[in-house]
């Protein structure tokens, strides 16, 4: 195994660690039962997305035909749901509509398996008091909680149950919640309570249709286009059994990476990699990370190493990577001097260098410097997911 070795060296300005808890991906029980790292434990890997957009936000599942047809349609996307405990599943919306009565909305079929098993379909209504624009002038249904109660899915038993928005914020017991079009992920309070998504797969001939008219969901003329385009493939994924072989020809990739919960900013978090003591910042050199190449094709471990005082006030930090996938050992010095208090810089590993960040996407890992408020070491953020942190005998294991 070949262990590459890249030491990049920041110049900046005095900060201090916020107070926020230490937060990471929740790992696999082993069969003793007790707890082990996923790095470990999981046939695939999992990496967290940094950024705070919840995934059935960010990524729209279906598309509204709302004049004439008032119809929604799934757009097929594979999801990868990771419940609390560590367990893996994906996860496909086959249809909103009752398989008995076409014309019935709000009854959702999903394709559901958990990794390693056998696929299952479930179907259930969800409609609640419809989506935002049919339900306008419904006050009395959206005033009702019994009506206007939201369906939540436990993927360990497959188990569905109606409950107030009261009710659902206590409880534990759910993975996923269904109102209407509305989807959302049992997040928690914090991320080892936290049911974790995110896309592994779309059909290309579809990610093409909206890359394609990116005013589309918003332009009357460019809806108008969009759907000319789009609604043709929908239909005949509905006529090829409502995207099965997509669902089976997809299966979950050696690493998958998830959105983050709502409640988190960056995975690499300031105040697990950096803290201030006596005024002076410190690394945290007992943590590190698993980060995932921007191609998807590399996994490095990073660890912030060194943070010494310079003489003009300023300090040096020095962060560490490693790749895991190759022969023959390298070590490279790679210096970045920061001459401001404001800086970002963009670092591709494997190539050893800083890259443009706004004209190029082939960068791994990102470091944000901020004017001075004195509260602030610095963030760093990932392209395609980290992992950790992680213990110095966790990544002596890999």
């Amino acid at each position: 195994m070949r262990s590459l070795l890249i030491s990049l060296t920041l110049i900046f300005a005095m900060g201090c660690a916020n107070n926020e808890q230490p937060l990471r991906i929740p790992g696999n029980p082993t069969e003793d039962g007790s707890d082990k790292s996923i790095t470990d434990a999981a046939k695939t890997s999992v990496f967290l997305l940094d950024g705070k957009e919840k995934i059935f936000t960010n990524i729209e599942w279906s598309f509204y035909d709302f004049f004439p047809n008032h119809r929604v349609w799934s757009l097929f996307d594979i999801y990868a749901i990771q419940t609390p405990d560590g367990r893996l599943f994906r996860m496909q919306i086959k249809s909103y509509y009752d398989p008995e009565n076409i014309d019935r909305a709000g009854v959702y079929t999903l394709r559901i398996q958990e990794q390693g098993e056998e696929m299952k379909e479930i179907t259930f209504n969800a409609l609640a008091c419809g989506n935002a624009n049919s339900t306008a002038s419904n006050q009395d249904c959206l005033n009702d909680p019994d009506q206007n109660a939201r369906t939540y899915l436990n993927l360990a038993d497959m188990s569905l149950r109606k409950l107030s928005d009261d009710k659902a914020a206590q409880d534990k017991d759910w993975n996923i919640g269904f109102k209407s079009t509305d989807i959302i992920l049992n997040e928690g309070s914090e991320l080892a309570e936290s049911t974790l998504g995110g896309l592994i797969y779309r059909d290309p001939e579809i990610a093409k249709i909206f890359a394609d008219n990116p005013a589309g969901l918003e332009d009357p003329d460019a809806f108008e286009l969009l759907k000319t385009q789009l609604i043709p493939v929908l239909q005949k994924k509905v006529q090829s059994n409502l995207g099965i072989s997509s669902f089976n020809n997809n299966p979950l990739a050696e690493t998958v990476a998830l959105q983050s919960p709502s409640f988190m900013d960056e995975v690499i978090a300031q105040n697990l990699w950096t803290e201030s003591k006596n005024g002076n910042l410190k690394p945290i050199s007992k943590n590190w990370w698993l980060i995932r190449s921007f191609d998807k094709k590399n996994v490095y471990t990073f660890n912030v190493a060194i943070i010494e005082p310079n003489t003009d006030g300023r300090h040096r930090i020095e962060f560490l990577f490693q790749a895991t996938d190759s022969e023959n050992k390298q070590n490279y010095d790679f210096i970045l001097n920061l001459t401001t208090d404001e800086m970002t810089k963009c670092i591709n590993f494997s190539a050893g260098v800083s890259v443009d960040c706004e004209a190029s996407n082939n960068w791994d890992l990102k470091f944000v410097k901020k004017v001075d408020d004195g509260t602030s070491a610095g963030k760093i953020y990932t392209q395609q997911g980290a992992q950790g942190p992680l213990s110095q005998d966790e990544i002596d294991s890999l």
